[in-house]
């Protein structure tokens, strides 16, 4: 098994974290790789084989594409990196792998098991996570039906992760956790050590936000209209064939470019109402244009093997115009003027913002690290003092979906160095993950010696 590369961030517990906070965070990255896969990253090429072997189970080359697919979309990358970056990277997601699979392989051993409504509990949790992400719930519910994917079938796909997640937590709150005890002349010591390299405290500011979606007129829906006949047309006049027309005008940014391949579908995988249509379909068979929650599509089946059948679209979104977008602005700049009449900037939340899971708290967004926020935000609450309110601001909620808001900076927290005096409890934190980081290191190292484990190169 390979070794691993020296931890530079001792106050994390960042290779092997199994908190339930950590969990539902490691979840939702993958749950977004899922529901927002970014277009700007290419995909991973398809990989085929045995990363590695740990007892009689088996962790794939596809599976650690996948994770570091994740890993990067998150980190914003715009591309997959050069040099030795992505080797490393990949070498370090198989370590975190095999060291998942050997904790599992020890819980197996002492019967760990994990109820049902443990893991209900905490994939209701997770969605509940995800769903706020979205303006509304008719936003997500949108967001799902653009993947073909029902609610259903997100906590099935994340089940059994959750599961193994848990597990693996509650091997180490038993076995390791409560080892792991913690002095003030530990934390003094942990201090003396690493204070140089202790994070900054970052600047988190209080925000509140009055959100206006831009909505699609009635000619951005009869253009759509024009646009699926056209295709239509064209499929039936043969000049072109279906993936040449998908590559051109569908606007799925992650089939267009594929012929408009959404690959093989299991049954029981996907939507019932997208199922039934998909299955009733004869090989070489293709649908007429029709509307679906998220614009107008065309399918065509290409082939079907058993409870398979595999599908190629063209989508055409309804997506709001430059009218549509004026009048979204328009209404923004009314409230703006209204705030700066001396209307209440919470009632005013509450009557028009499009946000659902902040208007009935006034648009409250609570407190955010700056660090997290989109660097068009992160400029617009730099100039802004305590009680102001922003410019109107375009924001990008989903590929298809853009809205305009207006930000109030309520409250500021200058970021800042951490200190023994004034972040004791913080740093004692740090202190105490660095140790449980070590027991559990020297755990996994004695583990690793009673399961057989080959890598791949």
């Amino acid at each position: 098994m390979s070794s691993r590369t020296p931890d530079r961030r001792p106050w994390t517990v960042n290779r092997v974290s199994w908190t339930k906070d950590q969990i539902r965070s490691t979840a939702l990255l993958f749950l977004f790789a899922i529901l927002l896969a970014p277009a700007h990253l290419p995909a991973a090429e398809p990989v085929d084989g045995i990363a590695a072997k740990v007892g009689k189970e088996v962790i794939l080359q596809s599976e650690v594409e996948e994770a570091v697919r994740v890993i990067l979309a998150d980190a914003g990358a715009a591309q997959l990196p050069g040099g030795d970056i992505l080797p490393q990277l990949r070498k370090q997601v198989l370590s975190q792998m095999i060291d998942k699979k050997v904790l599992l392989f020890k819980a197996r051993q002492d019967s760990i098991e994990i109820d049902k409504s443990d893991v209900d509990a905490e994939l209701e949790t997770l969605v509940k996570n995800f769903r706020s992400r979205f303006p509304s719930d008719e936003e997500f519910q949108k967001e799902l039906a653009r993947q073909h994917l029902t609610l259903d079938r997100v906590k099935d796909i994340y089940r059994e992760k959750i599961r193994e997640d848990l597990t693996v937590q509650r091997l180490i709150d038993r076995e390791i956790r409560p080892k792991v005890t913690l002095t003030a002349k530990d934390v003094e010591e942990f201090y003396k050590t690493y204070r140089d390299s202790l994070p900054f405290e970052p600047e988190r500011v209080h925000l509140a936000h009055i959100l206006i979606a831009a909505t699609p007129g009635e000619a951005s829906t009869k253009r759509a209209v024009e646009k699926i006949r056209l295709i239509e047309r064209r499929l039936k006049t043969a000049k072109a064939g279906f993936a040449k027309l998908a590559e051109r005008y569908s606007e799925d940014p992650e089939s267009a470019p594929r012929g408009g391949d959404l690959g093989w579908m299991r049954r029981g995988t996907s939507m019932p109402d997208f199922e039934q249509l998909a299955f009733a379909l004869k090989a070489g068979e293709t649908t007429p244009g029709m509307q679906s929650p998220f614009g107008f599509e065309i399918f065509r089946c290409v082939g079907k093997e058993g409870d398979s059948v595999h599908i190629l679209r063209i989508l055409v979104r309804v997506q709001p115009d430059p009218s549509d977008s004026t009048k979204a602005a328009k209404r923004v700049e009314v409230l703006r003027e209204r705030i700066r009449a001396g209307e209440d900037f919470g009632e005013l939340a509450k009557a028009w913002s499009d946000d659902d899971s902040t208007k009935a708290k006034g648009g409250d967004l609570g407190f955010l690290d700056v660090q997290d926020v989109s660097p068009e935000l992160k400029q617009a609450i730099a100039a802004l003092k305590l009680g102001e309110v922003s410019e109107p601001l375009r924001q990008d909620l989903t590929p298809s979906v853009y809205a305009f808001s207006l930000v109030k900076l309520v409250e500021r927290i200058p970021a800042k160095r951490l200190t023994l005096d004034k972040d004791r409890d913080r740093i004692g934190d740090m202190a105490k993950n660095k140790k449980l980081q070590d027991r559990l290191d020297a755990y996994l190292k004695d583990l690793r010696q009673k399961v057989y484990i080959e890598t791949k190169s």
